[in-house]
């Protein structure tokens, strides 16, 4: 058995339908190939395939075999492109003689004409609910026929070759339970897709229709596809062609001022992509929609965006109850932040302030950053001075101290203890119009919180901030880019993906996250502008080039990084 399998995200768009009464040339399975836009890995598991069918064409016809036909799995996310990659795998079979009929695609309208499709024909059947017998579903008869389907494919597993198309989530177990599923040699793995992949497969299908994405309208198009992601009946690429048919359509309707002159691409702008909601959020005005939305449309914490909206509801409840005269807890707002450096902890910090001003909790929402050189002073009596003038600086909004557990100098003459119980007891008397929030490393985080018997008691949430993952980075320097309409070159992007693959899988303790990246952001900049300098005229002054990525390995914490924990093997003992 053969399995090819890739965990990279890349894009897909749309394959060329074949013509069923000409042949099938390798020129037109290039081109379907070539259209699936950025999915190198998949291109290669066709190429491979193509390769097998090869040496089983070449085995059968230098010894007159008769092979039984082949069965292939295609997996990956619904709408994601399955139908697309069966497409060209029934061509691939019709090209090297192993078929001789075009893909016949089973829907749920068509169930009852599959015993009359020729046996030469592959047949490709999508694991669609529907398609799936379950004698519980409503409606008899369609569970009835999904039976007879796989009764029928049972049938002609043996004469004709059979594509499977599955989202892993939805079909895997029925699968198990198919008896011709175990015959299975090829498999197709398409990835999951990361924003990247969405913004090209927009730009493409926006293309078609002569149209393009302004820098502004990428934004509010992002926004949109946060929301559809989060609703029950997201298809990937189907979802993003109807974000941008959608935005079409409104373009039609109220095209703005910006009509292109001759032959130009018309514009899409952010009132073009319209967000399911948009009618509910105007009703809803009185909800500080303004911090928690740029709070969602951080990447990555999904934990941590839960943690926030869970305070800020109990913030609201106790609010409310205490308006209407009903019991109601103090309301207590102060935090603990663990994580490593670059994580969005100063971040979150700044926009937990500014929600809680919104539902009127703290009356101006300000961030004061604090180290402990601003609270610990030099004699005794100097530190209770040093922490309340922070403190009254904060009062209002959000006192942020970082790196808390340098309080903790560990013996009897350290102040460090003096400007923790000062805090204390501010925490306490200052808690309807000041929150505290003290952020460190995980493990330094649960000592500090030992030092002062009274301290974990005043905080309301301790959320952990994880390391970004290699791919949610790639998410924040494309972020980047977006902010200050800059744009990557496809094997730029491949480029940076592959950097920044290897920095996460040799991180250390001290790993910069997100920090990393901003810095890799600015240097990837300073190569585009030294090209510019170079040669003004031919270079463009918003496209980054592979060379400005391979170029961030010249610095040494960069490569450094890259060095990291591949020290492996054996050191000589003696001479």
């Amino acid at each position: 058995m053969l399995i090819i399998s890739n965990h990279k995200s890349r894009a897909v768009v749309e394959v060329s339908r074949s013509q069923p009464d000409k042949p099938v040339t390798w020129e037109e399975i290039q081109r379907d190939m070539k259209s699936l836009v950025g999915m190198e890995p998949v291109k290669e598991q066709l190429l491979q395939i193509a390769r097998t069918l090869t040496n089983i064409k070449d085995h059968q016809e230098r010894h007159g075999l008769k092979l039984p036909p082949l069965h292939f799995l295609v997996e990956g996310p619904t709408g994601g492109g399955k139908k697309r990659v069966a497409q060209i795998l029934g061509k691939l079979l019709r090209y090297y003689g192993l078929a001789e009929g075009p893909l016949h695609v089973v829907t749920p309208q068509n169930i009852d004409e599959l015993p009359e499709v020729s046996s030469a024909s592959p047949i490709y059947v999508p694991l669609l609910s529907r398609l799936i017998p379950d004698e519980r579903r409503s409606s008899k008869p369609m569970a009835s026929m999904a039976a007879l389907l796989w009764f029928h494919l049972e049938l002609v597993a043996d004469q004709q070759s059979i594509i499977l198309g599955v989202d892993p989530r939805l079909g895997g177990e029925f699968l198990e339970t198919v008896e011709f599923a175990s015959e299975i040699q090829l498999k197709v793995s398409i990835p999951a897709y990361t924003w990247a992949d969405y913004l090209a497969y927009a730009r493409k299908r926006a293309a078609a229709s002569r149209f393009k994405l302004s820098r502004a309208a990428v934004e509010q198009f992002r926004r949109c596809l946060a929301e559809e992601q989060q609703a029950p009946d997201f298809l990937h690429m189907v979802t993003v062609q109807k974000l941008v048919d959608r935005a079409i359509m409104n373009y039609y309707i109220d095209p703005g001022q910006d009509a292109p002159a001759g032959r130009q691409y018309a514009a899409l702008q952010p009132q073009h992509f319209r967000p399911r909601q948009l009618i509910q959020v105007k009703q809803e005005i009185q909800r500080p929609k303004d911090a928690l939305a740029e709070l969602s449309s951080l990447v990555g914490l999904k934990e941590v965006k839960e943690r926030v909206s869970q305070l800020m509801a109990l913030v609201n409840l106790e609010k409310r109850r205490r308006e209407q005269g009903l019991p109601a807890q103090p309301i207590m707002t102060h935090m603990a932040f663990s994580g490593s450096p670059g994580t969005g902890k100063t971040t979150v910090a700044r926009l937990v302030g500014q929600a809680l001003k919104e539902l009127g909790v703290l009356n101006k929402g300000h961030l004061v950053e604090a180290a402990r050189e601003d609270l610990v002073g030099q004699y005794v009596g100097h530190t209770a001075a040093k922490t309340a003038e922070v403190v009254e600086k904060a009062l209002g909004g959000v006192l942020y101290i970082d790196e808390c557990y340098s309080l903790n100098g560990g013996h009897n003459v350290d102040f460090g203890k003096e400007a923790v119980a000062t805090l204390v007891k501010k925490m306490e008397d200052a808690r309807d119009n000041l929150t505290v929030i003290f952020s460190g490393y995980g493990r330094e985080m649960e000592e500090f919180l030992q030092m002062n018997p009274g301290l974990r008691s005043r905080i309301q949430f301790q959320i952990h901030f994880p390391d970004y993952s290699a791919q949610e980075l790639m998410e924040i320097f494309l972020k980047l880019c977006q902010d200050e309409g800059y744009e990557l070159e496809p094997e730029a992007a491949r480029e940076l993906e592959t950097l920044l693959q290897g920095l996460h899988e040799n991180k250390q303790d001290n790993f910069a996250n997100g920090r990393l990246v901003r810095s890799l952001f600015e240097r990837s900049k300073l190569a585009l502008a030294a090209r510019v300098w170079k040669k003004p005229e031919a270079t463009s002054l918003s496209v980054l080039l592979p060379e400005d990525i391979k170029g961030l390995t010249s610095y040494e914490d960069v490569a450094r990084g890259l060095r990291a924990h591949r020290k492996i093997g054996f050191q000589a003992v003696g001479a």
